[in-house]
Parts: C-alpha cells; sequence; structure tokens
C-alpha cells in the first residue's frame, strides 16, 4: 500500500469520526438531561476545535 493511499484512507476515516461525533452530540441535546447536555456541548467544541487547528495548520496536513 502506497502512502498516498494510507493519507487517504486516514482522511477518510477522520471525516467518519467527526461525522459520528456530531451525530452521537445532536442525539445527545435532544434527550436532554444535563449530563447529556454537557457531554453534547464537549463533543461539538471538540469537532470545532479540531477544524479550527486544521485549518490553521497545527495539526499537521501531511498526516492527514
Amino acid at each position: 500500500m502506497k502512502n498516498k493511499d494510507k493519507k487517504k484512507i486516514m482522511k477518510i476515516l477522520w471525516i467518519i469520526t467527526d461525522i459520528i461525533i456530531l451525530i452521537c452530540s445532536t442525539i445527545l441535546l435532544v434527550e436532554g438531561g444535563t449530563f447529556n447536555i454537557i457531554l453534547a456541548i464537549i463533543g461539538i467544541i471538540l469537532v470545532i476545535s479540531e477544524i479550527v487547528l486544521y485549518k490553521k495548520g497545527y495539526i499537521a496536513r501531511n498526516v492527514i
């Protein structure tokens, strides 16, 4: 397997995990409850901060 193929697979897996985190966070927000809302907000902040760090270049783009 070439390095380029590995990077492509990692990028796809990263996107899939972000989508899963956002879906779970949305479900927890809709479900309600104090603890669920806190977990949902943490998940959303995690995904947003990951996107911001990636755009600024702090997360190595050559890894993904």
